[in-house]
């Protein structure tokens, strides 16, 4: 098998030779890696009648991320792995996004994340690709779960919290005449995720354990696009050299904090503060700090009356 992969890419036009056989052998299982992960339709789950095709999937996106997040300079920059990463693991992720396996969206969406640090500038097209008509519609869709939601926006908040990132983004796509304005998009969904949906449920449907839940998943939704949209904040102000301070993140976490029950979600980072915040002084009683008010001078006597008439 592995002898009719190398003929076949040996014999594709415009094919840039490999440095060595460990170059081309790590083509080569690269390869077999992103095909082994397509296999395995992606309402196939865990538990149901191919648990063997669903591991593999799993075990194969695993090794994936970790190529991809130590892989060194030659598979950043080398034309033969670039274009593996387009045609192959680009096309598998595109399949796995839209599961509805929980573990393979998140497998899927940590290894983009991992693709936009290291393979940003080679994968502009592909970036905007995932980020347009995948990300941005799941969130925009009623018929996502809350996990994927929350694995999109913490996706939208690793990304904004890479401050040469951010400004790599607005600069690749925003101030592109020739592509959608990512950043404004993102920026965008986020907000509409803190306002909340148009048709909120009334207080019969809150107060069965149904409506209960989605209240939760709902407030966990707004809390994180909130973080991001402080997050993105935070990084511009770092870009432009202002001190944002640490005052904002805390007062964004604090004054999003949800006070109903149940767990919370697990992927969710939040930034918990040690010191709590201390109330105001009271105001000083105007009694103590009022100024004495100067006293009457005494009557002239009468000699100095009769001076002055």
């Amino acid at each position: 098998m592995a002898a009719a992969w190398s003929m076949s890419d040996a014999a594709a036009p415009g094919a840039a030779p490999f440095g060595s056989a460990h170059h081309k052998d790590a083509f080569l299982l690269f390869r077999a890696l992103c095909k082994l992960s397509m296999k395995g339709g992606p309402d196939a789950d865990a538990s149901g009648a191919e648990p063997i095709s669903m591991q593999s999937k799993v075990l194969s996106l695993e090794l994936l991320l970790s190529v991809v997040e130590h892989a060194g300079p030659a598979f950043r920059r080398g034309p033969r792995f670039v274009g593996a990463v387009r045609q192959y693991l680009c096309v598998s992720l595109l399949k796995n996004c839209t599961s509805h396996v929980t573990h393979v969206v998140a497998l899927s969406l940590r290894l983009f994340v991992a693709l936009v640090d290291g393979f940003r500038g080679r994968l502009k097209s592909e970036v905007e690709v995932f980020i347009s008509h995948i990300f941005l519609r799941i969130l925009d869709s009623g018929n996502s779960t809350h996990e994927h939601k929350l694995l999109v926006l913490e996706v939208f908040h690793r990304l904004c919290n890479d401050v040469d990132g951010l400004v790599e983004l607005f600069l690749s796509y925003d101030a592109d005449f020739d592509s959608i304005d990512i950043f404004r998009h993102i920026v965008v969904a986020l907000a509409r995720v803190v306002k909340g949906p148009s048709d909120k449920p009334g207080a019969a449907e809150t107060a069965t354990e149904q409506g209960k839940g989605a209240a939760r998943n709902d407030a966990a939704l707004r809390r994180l696009a909130l973080s991001g949209l402080v997050t993105t904040l935070t990084s511009l102000a770092r870009a432009c050299d202002v001190d944002a301070g640490d005052a904002g993140t805390e007062t964004g976490d604090d004054d999003v904090e949800t006070r109903g029950e149940g767990p919370e979600p697990p992927s969710l980072a939040r930034a918990s503060s040690s010191q709590p915040r201390l109330a105001p002084p009271p105001p000083e009683t105007t009694t103590s700090s009022a100024p004495t008010s100067p006293r009457a001078a005494p009557p002239p006597s009468g000699e100095s009356a009769k001076r002055v008439e």
